[in-house]
């Protein structure tokens, strides 16, 4: 029990991670936007959460994946798993199935809107955070990690 709420814990301080930099780039368009006044500070703060959270993402992800593959070997599902990593699959489960169609949409709907609008539109950073997030949530959701943790969930509930 105390296992599967410490994978709960990092893997929903992953999302959050990969969520705050998402919700980094809204802010980009404020420095750029306006040349006049001094947004450098901004500018700044901006770099270094898109960077600490990158960090903190990959670092949370990293040790998320590794309880989740010590807590599979330990149990009694601990069989070869032929999943591929999550970058090329899609569609593994629910979850994964919702994130992998935002994904698709707001990749699609990013590509027309470079093509159709001024790159400037503010539209097209909100876009563009959805994009980032969905593609993280994607990457996550259909990876090794998370099949194992869905695994791990199903004996514990059983």
């Amino acid at each position: 029990m105390e296992n599967r709420k410490s994978l709960n814990i990092l893997l929903y301080a992953t999302f959050f991670a990969y969520f705050i930099i998402s919700v980094d780039f809204l802010l980009m368009p404020i420095g750029i936007s306006n040349p006049v006044k001094n947004y450098r500070a901004l500018d700044i703060i901006t770099g270094l959460i898109f960077w600490i959270g990158l960090i903190a993402g990959i670092t949370l992800f990293v040790l998320y994946s590794r309880k989740c593959k010590k807590l599979f070997e330990q149990s009694s599902l601990n069989t070869a798993s032929k999943k591929r990593i999550g970058l090329i699959s899609f569609f593994s489960n629910r979850a994964a199935m919702i994130s992998d169609i935002v994904f698709i949409l707001s990749l699609i709907l990013f590509a027309v809107l470079m093509i159709f609008t001024k790159r400037t539109a503010y539209f097209c950073y909100i876009v563009l955070a959805i994009l980032v997030f969905s593609f993280s949530l994607h990457c996550i959701l259909n990876g090794r990690a998370y099949f194992k943790h869905q695994k791990l969930n199903e004996i514990s509930s059983n």
